[in-house]
Formats: C-alpha cells, structure tokens, sequence
C-alpha cells in the first residue's frame, strides 16, 4: 500500500504492483499500514465518478502478503484515466 487514509470504518488508499497504481476503497482493517504488501480476494474495479477504484465484494477479504513486491510502477496510475461507461 502506497499511501493510507482512514475513513470512518474503510480505508481509501492507493495500491499497485510492477504493473501500476490504482486507488481502492476497502473495509478498515487496523493491522494494515502505509508501506505493507497485501493480497486482495474477491475484488472487483468499479467505475465511480469516471475513475477506476478497486473495491471488495461481500466476501472478500485483505491479507498480508508473504511476498514483497519488487518494484511498483508509479509511472502508470489507472485511477487516473476518466473512464466513461458505454450503455
């Protein structure tokens, strides 16, 4: 996790890996901190407000990682690009 803010009971943070960066809205979990490596399970991206957000289903869940992460791509944020749903 790149960076960590607390909101009410989630937490609004920025995740990536050697692929890029992209923002998330998951469900407060006290032991996870800026700089942890962690594995997300059943996670889904939304669109909200025309940006990517990676977000929890009903039963997912966030672990700590056993594995680091080498090198995160910040170059690449997919938060970033305003996405526009096609109906």
């Amino acid at each position: 996790m790149l960076s960590v803010q607390r909101v009410g009971k989630n937490l609004r943070c920025v995740i990536g890996d050697d692929s890029g960066i992209s923002n998330a809205f998951l469900p407060d979990y006290e032991q996870i901190v800026e700089g942890d490596y962690v594995v997300l399970f059943n996670a889904r991206s939304e669109v909200v407000k025309e940006h990517i957000e990676i977000q929890l289903d009903r039963r997912g869940r966030v672990e700590k990682s056993r594995r680091e992460v080498s090198k995160v791509n910040e170059d690449f944020n997919l938060s970033q690009k305003a996405w526009v749903p096609i109906e």
